[in-house]
């Protein structure tokens, strides 16, 4: 198996963070995930031209250093009803910025 020493950053500058993520989940991360993902068309397609047909009320939670996505791709939505949250952070914001996350998240159901 080839070393990814430096795969991580694909979520989170913060290589403990990732780390910690690994422990808990208890399994070895699949790399070839993103083989057979790009294998299903849907995986390519963009949808973020649909996002606008998309009447309920949506919560954007993006990190200002997700390095998997991009941290403008949130840019690209257009729910009628949106509310965007930027948490300073990675892909992993959840873990990374638990308070701020879970925050945003309260709020917005409220």
């Amino acid at each position: 198996m080839r070393e990814h020493k430096e795969d991580y950053k694909m979520l989170s500058d913060n290589k403990a963070t990732v780390e910690k993520l690994d422990s808990i989940d208890n399994a070895p991360r699949d790399w070839t995930f993103a083989q057979r993902a790009f294998g299903i068309p849907e995986y390519l397609r963009d949808f973020t031209g649909e996002t606008v047909k998309v009447k309920v009320p949506v919560l954007v939670i993006t990190g200002t250093a997700d390095h998997n996505i991009g941290p403008d791709h949130y840019k690209l939505f257009h729910f009628p009803h949106q509310q965007v949250k930027v948490i300073k952070g990675g892909h992993v914001l959840y873990y990374e910025q638990n308070d701020d996350f879970a925050s945003a998240v309260f709020s917005f159901i409220k």
